[in-house]
C-alpha cells in the first residue's frame, strides 16, 4: 500500500508498506474504519460474488481466500486476473526466460 501526499514543507512524498496476509492484521483497524460495515442483508449476493474467485482454488488457494475475504456486502467483482506459476520458455547462458499465463473471470 502506498500513501502519497505533500509534506508540511510542500514537498511531494510517498511511503510504501507491504500488505499481505501476514500483515493484514495490522491494517485491519484502518480498513474497518474506511470500509462499510457488513450488515448481513444480502448474504446470497455476497456469496455469489465471492464464488467468482473459486477458479483460483487449484492454482492459488491463498490468493482465492484473500480475495474472497476482501469483498464486503454490496461490492461486485467486474474482472479478476491472476498470474499462474511462470512457465520457462527458454534458457540462454544459464538464464531462464519465463512467460506468465493468465486466468480471468468476468
Amino acid at each position: 500500500m502506498t500513501v502519497s501526499g505533500v509534506t508540511s514543507e510542500g514537498v511531494a512524498a510517498s511511503s510504501t508498506v507491504e500488505f499481505n496476509t501476514s500483515t493484514s492484521r495490522h491494517f485491519a483497524p484502518f480498513l474497518d474504519k474506511i470500509r462499510p460495515p457488513f450488515n448481513g442483508t444480502d448474504e446470497t449476493a455476497l456469496s455469489a460474488e465471492r464464488a467468482k474467485f473459486d477458479y483460483l482454488s487449484l492454482t492459488s488457494f491463498k490468493f482465492m481466500n484473500f480475495a474472497r475475504e476482501s469483498l464486503v456486502c454490496g461490492e461486485q467483482v467486474i474482472y479478476s486476473s491472476a498470474a499462474r506459476n511462470p512457465q520457462p520458455i527458454a534458457t540462454l547462458f544459464g538464464w531462464s526466460f519465463y512467460r506468465n499465463s493468465r486466468q480471468r473471470t468476468s
